[in-house]
């Protein structure tokens, strides 16, 4: 999004590119350090107990606590995001997924939403080999919690949907698409994004894992149930080191699958959406 001229504010705010993430994180962060804090305050981190964030307390501690240590990370961000020079701005944090209601009273305007999934095994594997070394079904959680929480928090916004597997798959059409739309939200885009950042940026040998991309088994998942799950499952690279080891790992793959093919065709996104609840811990 940022080749498409939105703001992100100066690169030496930003997380830096590292082993895990070489094109870099772009990720503001006076942002990430304020969500760990108004997480924190709830026993609540990025990974752990994310479904019982409460967006209502952290606003009542930010505009009552915006002079103290707690909110100055906020504090240093929200100058930015709130200065007209600033215009138009992007902000990215997958802590977001979970803290966006928190901020979106201490904005000066409304933003647009850009919402992206990406396949859960996927996620899962990438969790997984990285320092964190998360089992795949915390991570199956973590993925359940984050998509739930940007798709309930953000539903009364304007909001643009895509897929890491639309935009690998065909990154111009995708792209073009996604700028045209976030206009039509009202967002003042500065341009598209030029070929010669696309052939430079996009490069689907950097993701862990590769489900996304070969992945078109949602009406085989439809026809079928739990066991087909797993057997969709066992197909794929992704999950070679894991296989569910009871009924109630079963039922969190097949329910974590479902809710991707609810998302692929749009069912997700719907009001009144009935979302499996596992606490992610």
């Amino acid at each position: 999004m940022s080749k498409m001229g939105l703001n992100v504010g100066p690169n030496h705010l930003l997380i830096q590119p590292n082993f895990d993430n070489k094109k870099g994180f772009f990720e503001r962060v006076d942002v990430v350090l304020q969500n760990d804090q108004l997480m924190g305050e709830q026993g609540v981190s990025y990974s752990l107990n994310t479904h019982r964030y409460d967006y209502q307390r952290a606003i009542k501690q930010a505009l009552t606590r915006s002079g103290e240590k707690f909110f100055k990370e906020g504090t240093k961000a929200l100058a930015f995001l709130n200065n007209p020079s600033s215009m138009p701005w992007m902000l990215k944090d997958p802590r977001l997924c979970i803290t966006l209601r928190t901020w979106l009273p201490l904005l000066s305007s409304v933003p647009a939403v850009l919402f992206t999934y990406r396949h859960p095994l996927d996620v899962a594997r990438s969790l997984h080999v990285r320092y964190e070394r998360f089992q795949f079904p915390r991570s199956l959680k973590l993925w359940l919690s984050y998509n739930r929480s940007a798709v309930r928090g953000s539903k009364d916004l304007c909001r643009v949907v895509t897929s890491n597997s639309r935009v690998l798959s065909s990154p111009r059409g995708e792209l073009d698409r996604i700028y045209d739309e976030l206009r039509g939200c009202g967002l003042d885009v500065p341009h598209k994004v030029a070929q010669s950042d696309i052939d430079e940026f996009i490069d689907p040998s950097l993701q862990h894992g590769k489900m996304s991309l070969t992945d078109n088994s949602c009406g085989e998942l439809r026809r079928g149930g739990v066991d087909t799950a797993v057997a969709i499952a066992a197909r794929h690279k992704s999950t070679q080191q894991w296989t569910p080891s009871d009924d109630t790992q079963r039922k969190l793959l097949y329910d974590v699958l479902r809710v991707y093919c609810d998302l692929e065709d749009g069912t997700a996104l719907r009001a009144g959406y009935e979302w499996p609840e596992y606490p992610d811990h």
